[in-house]
């Protein structure tokens, strides 16, 4: 799964629960959901921005590592190993 792939879901899902909870907070609003949605709605939210930040900066540092990657031959680490027009020693 890409990690775009899996922010978009983060994003769907946390949309998909606060929909259902504003749906049940109109029947239930009591000191109890008022603390749940202090101790947990309200930090969840928190944590899916944090959690989407992430995996946007995930996305774009794989993205640059790949770039980097196409660009070498196959030799182990960072033992580049020259090209023909480099006069065929190794690095």
């Amino acid at each position: 799964m890409s990690l775009m792939i899996a922010n978009r879901q983060v994003m769907s899902a946390a949309q998909q629960l606060t929909r259902a909870w504003d749906q049940l907070r109109e029947a239930w609003d009591d000191p109890v959901s008022q603390r749940i949605e202090q101790r947990f709605i309200r930090n969840l939210h928190h944590d899916v921005r944090t959690a989407m930040t992430a995996l946007e900066q995930m996305h774009e540092v794989m993205e640059e590592a790949v770039r980097v990657l196409a660009t070498h031959d196959d030799a182990p680490y960072s033992q580049r190993r020259s090209t023909p027009d480099e006069g065929g020693e190794t690095a």
